[in-house]
């Protein structure tokens, strides 16, 4: 499937090299599971930001189902993610939480799960990562490591169920429902549902993706995402709301910096790294949270352009991770984020 119709550049040198010292360090600070891999002559090809006009925009169409967050105990997806499914597909970069993983062993017990799964998480021990491999391997899920998707990380978390699709900011863990803010976004819209099978099977198969494969609406790092990101906070006109565990891409501050004649309002995390961008660009623009941990990555843009993602504002997640994002165009759903954004916001 066909959306842009162009064959883009591919990656700079630079680009290139810097994701190679970036996984050595990654070798020596990280705990590698020993997930199955598969062989494949991997590359990709990126798509820059002025490559992708602001008319792109215009292409986008409305995407809408429901638009959940967390946390609050009103919240009930954490037992209903997929025990309503026969079978589940996903990206996924880690799986802590005992109900999860009681509701994966009985979907996988049915018609079965596939995942493409991160075999080096931050800050795990070798028992924690043996433990993982564990129950995969207990509970018959088919999972593979992305070895040969020549990825940083797989940091997306995003599933596809019999029927529906959700795209999340959430790792399957306790404290991403207990703890976090997380925003989940599930649907059936078809196209994307369908383009979402095709991304995933070309990842399981190490196939090349290429940019005009993946649906204007989708975010789809490295290939699209840094581009379609700088391309709608550079098109804002009015507004810019963003949640975030943190920004320390240079190119996003900069960007962020030529729009702060306009109302922004940016909520993080409170912690030493963000206080700086609070003595940087003030209260009017940043609030840090203390009562709970920013866990969600969002961006919306003169009240009309939504992004939900995996995606934190680091180069390291835009340029090197498999992460996985979606506009959303859909007032009501607009409407809804921002009732929560403004009550974060004011509190």
């Amino acid at each position: 499937m066909k959306f842009f119709g162009k064959k883009w550049r591919r990656p700079t040198g630079l680009i290139f090299l810097a994701g190679c010292v970036l996984r050595v360090i990654d070798f020596f600070q990280l705990a590698s599971l020993e997930l199955k891999s598969w062989e494949a002559n991997w590359h990709t090809e990126i798509v820059t930001t002025d490559q992708l006009s602001w008319e792109y925009l215009s292409g986008l169409v409305i995407v809408t189902w429901e638009l959940l967050s967390s946390p609050k105990k009103s919240f009930p997806r954490r037992n209903e993610i997929v025990n309503r499914q026969n079978h589940l597909d996903g990206w996924i970069y880690s799986i802590t939480d005992d109900k999860i993983k009681k509701t994966l062993q009985m979907v996988a017990s049915k018609n079965g799960i596939r995942l493409i799964a991160e075999n080096k998480i931050y800050q795990w021990s070798k028992k924690e990562a043996k433990k993982l491999v564990d129950f995969f391997e207990k509970a018959g899920i088919d999972y593979r490591s992305d070895d040969a998707l020549g990825t940083n990380f797989v940091h997306a978390k995003t599933f596809i169920w019999d029927q529906d699709f959700i795209i999340q900011t959430a790792n399957l863990t306790h404290s991403s429902f207990e703890n976090n803010r997380e925003f989940f976004f599930v649907s059936k819209n078809p196209i994307i549902k369908k383009n979402l099978e095709e991304l995933f099977a070309q990842d399981r198969n190490g196939t090349t993706l290429k940019p005009e494969e993946i649906h204007p609406n989708l975010l789809f790092c490295p290939i699209d995402c840094r581009a379609k990101i700088e391309t709608l906070l550079q098109s804002a006109q009015k507004s810019i709301l963003i949640y975030n565990q943190y920004i320390t891409d240079d190119r996003l501050l900069e960007i962020i910096k030529t729009k702060t004649h306009l109302p922004i309002n940016i909520i993080l995390t409170d912690d030493d790294d963000n206080q700086k961008l609070l003595d940087y660009f003030g209260e009017k623009i940043i609030k840090l949270i203390k009562k709970m941990r920013i866990h969600a990555k969002m961006i919306l843009v003169d009240d009309r352009f939504l992004v939900l993602s995996s995606i934190n504002f680091s180069a390291n997640s835009m340029d090197n991770n498999r992460e996985i994002g979606i506009i959303l165009t859909d007032p009501t759903l607009i409407s809804s984020f921002k009732k929560i954004f403004y009550s974060d916001w004011n509190s």
